[in-house]
């Protein structure tokens, strides 16, 4: 899977105004990975977040559609959080012998979670666990495909973010699903301009078919009208875990994401 379902992960987060504040719980908002939104000019209080995301790598591509609360009605502080995740996508591969054949695996996933996050002085921390479902369909069949069929699994995620007053901005967040044993974790170290963060990221995700490693760049902090928008680029290395398919390869990956407040 992408790394989401795999991405799942990026975690979209938009800080709180004024200094001496953290990022907000949008860090657990979904599994996306956003960084900080500098939202300093905010007045009011915000219950939660929608978010949305397309990833792209030869041989794969995932949206994902979410959203996330705050019990307390105010996504800026401390508290619980609740969070909800649809995910859908295509990967391909190709069966690697004397008679090679090429396979589209169609991904459907939709997971809840319950979590608290922590708004400290310096850094925002937030924890989930939760509940999720995956159907994965084959076109066409292949028997040899273990991973095919409907899965019901359990997932833990969590992470930690520097507070916005910094000049710089660091972020890891990791993610594990019993759903075929899926892992993913991400780390951003960024610098700010302005309200826009650029900088370094990298990540690490695989489940039951292959591993995927990653390294490129981000920039967050674009604003249109509401939306702020999170985009990333760089290369991944795809190493599959049967010998006998191919998953794509090392190619360039892209993302693009973006986040709603209500």
């Amino acid at each position: 899977m992408n790394r989401t379902i795999h991405n799942q992960s990026r975690v979209p987060t938009r800080p709180t105004a004024g200094r001496g504040k953290s990022g907000s719980a949008l860090l657990a908002a979904a599994v996306l990975c956003l960084s900080p939104f500098d939202a300093a000019r905010a007045q009011k209080s915000d219950a939660g977040v929608v978010f949305a995301e397309m990833a792209y790598r030869r041989g794969a591509w995932f949206n994902y559609f979410g959203a996330v609360g705050a019990l307390n009605g105010n996504i800026d502080q401390s508290g619980f959080l609740v969070r909800g995740m649809a995910i859908g996508g295509i990967e391909k591969y190709r069966t690697i012998g004397a008679d090679p054949a090429d396979f589209d695996r169609r991904i459907a996933k939709g997971e809840v979670g319950v979590g608290h996050q922590w708004v400290l002085p310096g850094a925002t921390v937030f924890a989930f666990v939760g509940a999720d479902y995956m159907s994965v369909s084959l076109k066409p069949r292949d028997d040899s495909d273990t991973s095919s069929g409907q899965k019901v699994g359990a997932f833990v995620m969590g992470g930690i973010s520097t507070a916005i007053h910094l000049p710089y901005y660091a972020e890891v967040t990791a993610k594990y699903s019993t759903g075929n044993e899926f892992y993913w974790t991400k780390g951003r170290l960024g610098a700010r301009f302005g309200g826009l963060v650029v900088g370094p990221e990298v990540e690490l995700s695989g489940y039951a078919e292959y591993d995927e490693k990653r390294a490129g760049a981000f920039i967050s902090g674009l604003k249109l009208g509401s939306l702020y928008f999170d985009l990333s680029g760089g290369y991944a290395w795809v190493e599959s875990r049967n010998p006998n398919r191919n998953y794509g390869g090392d190619s360039a990956y892209g993302t693009i994401a973006t986040v709603y407040r209500f």
